[in-house]
């Protein structure tokens, strides 16, 4: 009876062990199929590849990580929130849909727009969706004509892909033989039929009024007209008034972009906790009174707090901080003065951080392709005069005595003034900030 019992117990232990064997196979049969299709796509990507290094496609992505490494948490999560974003999403139409996301200068579109991206490419990763974006920008349109922006994302839609889909057969077939790409008029419908046979396709284009009205709006926009007649889900950030713009959009779902006080109160606290200099003299009574009056007078945009808290940061003890948040000028244009005017007196021992921040303001307003932060040291260096090409200043500096009028792209060392609004608030005091700089810049560059 014993051995029976022996028996039927191995049995019972046996019948487990087989049941919870049993219980496995489906998590093991998922690996095995996420491995099958790794194994195939190794292999079935080859020609995919081959193919994509033919299209040239500019570095869109660098614009998007920036992006990603100054965003905050929960910082512009408002606009996922958004009936009309939602209905743009998510609508059953087969027909496509179009959503119009306008703003005054400084609003933080450009942000919220990288907000949407990862939004999309994370419930995309689940699906058979595909996300496309493009950051426009005025500093890049010598390299943003319309025929590689057309190349950029088409590049990106084919990416998505695990192998040459069979509506693009006819153009590797073009490609591989030495062909190059087609012309924009033959190039266009064909990304059109590409996107209008691959599912769900949502395209994010931000900035579409720093694309240049002479050169280049006028076929960009005809290709978004041929978007947003196709199937694909096409969102666009720009200023409303724009009219080029306007007519085509106007008729079109929108949303009106503002800073959200919530948004702005994170965006103060952390530049607050971030100056160690000033937790000595910000209290909690303090912190409060500059969180409420920087809300108050932000008027929707996130430029102007960030200039106004630059400011406030700047100061050196308790009675400089009250005096300057009482004095806080309120639109655009004065607190860019006032910041100038901060440029201009900083360092009252010596003027040379003065000097040198409007040279940097000079260079980045008058050029019309980015600089990286060597070519503006060796641009900085150089004189009618002399080349000092031995003693190069610190990049470190450009940002410092710029008083948050500058900024450094991390990933491509480009420098840049930090927003499309600095830009055009400089030359529209070119004259006075920077007489005969065209000139300076001619000689500058003969000379080197």
């Amino acid at each position: 009876a014993l051995q029976e019992m022996q028996a039927s117990q191995g049995n019972g232990d046996a019948l487990t062990a087989i049941l919870d064997a049993v219980k496995e196979l489906p998590m093991f049969s998922l690996e095995l199929s996420k491995i099958t299709k790794g194994i195939d796509r190794l292999v079935l990507d080859r020609e995919l590849s081959r193919m994509l290094e033919y299209i040239p496609a500019l570095p869109f992505r660098d614009r998007h990580r920036d992006l990603q490494l100054r965003r905050m948490e929960g910082v512009g999560q408002w606009i996922l929130d958004m009936p009309q974003f939602i209905e743009w999403r998510d609508g059953s139409s087969s027909q496509g849909s179009t959503l119009w996301c306008n703003g005054s200068p400084g609003a933080g579109k450009t942000y919220l727009a990288s907000v949407i991206v990862d939004h999309l490419e994370q419930i995309s990763s689940q699906n058979d969706n595909r996300v496309l974006c493009f950051y426009l920008d005025y500093k890049q349109q010598t390299e943003q004509t319309p025929f590689k922006i057309l190349q950029t994302i088409l590049q990106q839609l084919l990416s998505t892909y695990p192998r040459v889909p069979a509506a693009a057969m006819d153009l590797q077939t073009r490609l591989t033989s030495g062909k190059g790409l087609p012309s924009w008029n033959e190039l266009k419908p064909l990304f059109i039929d590409l996107c209008n046979a691959s599912g769900r396709v949502f395209i994010v284009i931000d900035a579409l009024d720093e694309c240049d009205l002479d050169s280049n709006r006028r076929p960009v926009l005809d290709l978004l007209q041929s978007l947003i007649r196709s199937r694909v889900r096409l969102l666009i950030t720009s200023r409303p008034y724009p009219e080029d713009i306007d007519n085509l959009l106007g008729r079109y779902p929108q949303v009106l972009v503002e800073a959200s006080d919530a948004d702005i109160r994170v965006y103060v606290l952390e530049q607050i906790a971030g100056s160690r200099r000033m937790a000595s003299i910000i209290d909690r009574t303090l912190r409060e009174e500059i969180i409420s009056s920087i809300v108050a007078k932000s008027q929707g945009m996130f430029l102007l707090p960030a200039l106004q808290i630059h400011n406030i940061l700047g100061q050196t003890n308790k009675r400089q901080v009250v005096a300057a948040l009482k004095s806080l000028p309120t639109g655009l244009a004065e607190n860019l003065n006032l910041t100038i005017e901060r440029i201009k007196s900083q360092n009252s021992q010596s003027d040379t951080k003065a000097r040198l921040a409007l040279n940097i303001l000079m260079w980045l307003s008058t050029v019309r392709t980015p600089l990286t932060a060597s070519e503006l040291q060796h641009a900085i260096a150089t004189s009618p005069e002399m080349l000092q090409l031995d003693d190069l200043i610190d990049p470190v500096f450009f940002v410092e005595c710029c008083f948050g009028l500058v900024s450094i792209v991390k990933e491509t060392s480009i420098v840049r003034l930090v927003h499309f609004s600095v830009n055009e608030y400089l030359q529209s005091k070119k004259n006075e900030l920077f007489p005969g700089a065209d000139a300076t810049v001619a000689i500058s560059s003969l000379s080197y």
